[in-house]
């Protein structure tokens, strides 16, 4: 195991090692995964203001509107549709409460890197730990309210 090791790292080199992908691997990485329709989905999103007495308040600034879909292996697609039937208002709450945390500037990110994050996280429990893969967001439209 050691001589395998060392005949792929290099022997005492200092070579680095560089990985890359092809278009045609991401292609059959993305084949390989379905999507599952999670919903569609306007949330006004609130922020902080400081108002004249010093107290922070809140108000809406904007509505926030996506379309949500789970990435999940093929063998698991009837399955992960089931678990979006039977959990549909609690994935909506668990979505919408990452909206409402969110801050503007992450909702407003081209990526929406930081809000996709979190709201992994909070549906990731509902697909039973091992289903969902990533998270597909779309038709994004934030409005000023």
């Amino acid at each position: 195991m050691a001589c395998a090791l060392a005949a792929l790292v290099g022997c005492g080199g200092d070579e680095k090692v560089t990985f890359t992908i092809d278009e045609q691997e991401v292609g059959r990485i993305s084949e390989e995964l379905v999507e599952v329709a999670i919903g569609d989905f306007e949330v006004p999103v609130p922020v902080a203001y400081v108002d004249d007495e010093s107290n922070t308040r809140y108000k809406n600034a904007v509505l926030f509107r996506f379309h949500l879909d789970a990435l999940v292996d093929p063998h698991e697609a009837s399955s992960a549709r089931r678990l979006v039937e039977r959990n549909s208002s609690t994935l909506n709450d668990r979505v919408m409460t990452t909206c409402r945390n969110s801050t503007i500037g992450e909702l407003l990110d081209p990526q929406l890197n930081a809000f996709r994050s979190r709201a992994l996280d909070a549906v990731q429990p509902i697909f039973e730990g091992h289903l969902l893969r990533r998270l597909v967001i779309t038709d994004v439209i934030t409005d000023p309210l």
